[in-house]
């Protein structure tokens, strides 16, 4: 009977370890999207997937369907780009377009057997807005400040949706960036990390990175 009761359980144990040493993922599992430059398709742009330990995964997809680049794909023609084989169990990843005007950044939840559309868009055109600026409007959605959102000539439309999007975008961290646009003194570090904070609205803002 002791015999009978330990094969059960063998069987058991071996099967579970099939099943996950088998576990696949494919082009279902990922994220894809266009990057858009000046209104227009921007070809040649690389776009990075990093999972929550902040390395790569994933593979870009090529033309035929195969695997490409760990975690690196190039938008084709279209702007457009795909990188699967995901993990993704309901994970957060981060996606990075490298453009002209920095690095453009996203995070999502891709769920197993999804795809999850991104998309990104820039103008070369456009200077960085300042630290004070996005302070003030980064206090009002806040509600920290009084008044309405500044939106000088050429910047993008800045309300309480495009804020709303960007804070879902960011990862809720909207208060630790307004905190990075108060900083006062700290020299060349506080400067660094003031601007820093205020490029990250740049780029969401399709703007080119603020020089101090």
């Amino acid at each position: 009977m002791k015999q009978k009761l330990f094969a059960v359980v063998t069987l058991v144990f071996v099967l579970s370890l099939v099943t996950t040493v088998n576990a696949s993922y494919g082009l279902g599992d990922g994220v894809d999207g266009y990057v858009n430059g000046n209104g227009l398709p921007a070809e040649g742009i690389t776009v990075r997937v990093y999972n929550a330990a902040d390395a790569l995964e994933g593979y870009g997809v090529n033309d035929d369907n195969s695997q490409g680049a760990l975690g690196t794909d190039v938008t084709d023609a279209n702007g457009y780009f795909h990188i699967a084989w995901l993990y993704a169990h309901s994970g957060t990843y981060k996606v990075v377009a490298e453009t002209p005007v920095g690095d453009l950044i996203q995070y999502v939840t891709v769920n197993c057997g999804a795809t999850t559309r991104v998309c990104f868009s820039y103008s070369c055109g456009d200077a960085g807005l300042s630290p004070g600026f996005w302070k003030h409007n980064v206090g009002v959605y806040l509600g920290y400040s009084p008044g309405s959102y500044s939106d000088p000539v050429g910047s993008a439309v800045v309300s309480q949706a495009t804020m709303g999007d960007w804070l879902a975008s960011l990862g809720l961290n909207l208060e630790a960036l307004y905190e990075d646009l108060s900083t006062k003194g700290g020299g060349a570090a506080g400067a660094a990390t003031r601007v820093g904070a205020a490029n990250v609205f740049n780029a969401l803002a399709g703007l080119q990175p603020y020089a101090d």
